[in-house]
């Protein structure tokens, strides 16, 4: 458990050393808890490896209250980190994912996480495809 600890620390910052600019400064202030109370990605480029830090950073994070991920062609897979994210921060009460291309494996992720957290209290999940149909 340690081990894997300790590997994915490692995983994460060769990452963050990838990212720059504002992503960087956004992603700084979550880690540390000084982020605005509201964040928006929009105009910035985030896939797998940055929505993977985004989540990884907001897990632990009490300053921030409202994130907007819309329409950014987040996957499936990177849904379920996010949907991982909400068992483990408990301050968040807006995330906003709309215009993406999330499953159901995140939409399963998501049905788990909010029988844990109990302050997010705005999900938007409008216009993806959380079936199989």
């Amino acid at each position: 458990m340690e081990q894997e600890k300790l590997r994915r620390q490692q995983e994460e910052d060769a990452d963050m050393k990838k990212v720059e600019g504002r992503m960087r400064n956004i992603l700084i202030d979550l880690k540390s808890n000084k982020s605005a109370r509201d964040i928006t990605v929009a105009g910035l480029k985030l896939g797998p490896i940055r929505c993977g830090l985004v989540a990884s950073s907001v897990e632990s994070n009490r300053s921030l209250m409202s994130l907007h991920m819309a329409r950014k062609l987040i996957k499936d897979e990177d849904g379920v980190k996010i949907a991982r994210m909400i068992k483990q921060n408990k301050h968040l009460r807006k995330l906003e994912l709309e215009g993406n291309l999330l499953g159901p494996n995140t939409a399963r992720e998501f049905g788990e996480a909010l029988l844990e957290n109990k302050t997010l209290k705005y999900l938007d999940l409008e216009g993806n495809q959380l079936q199989h149909d």
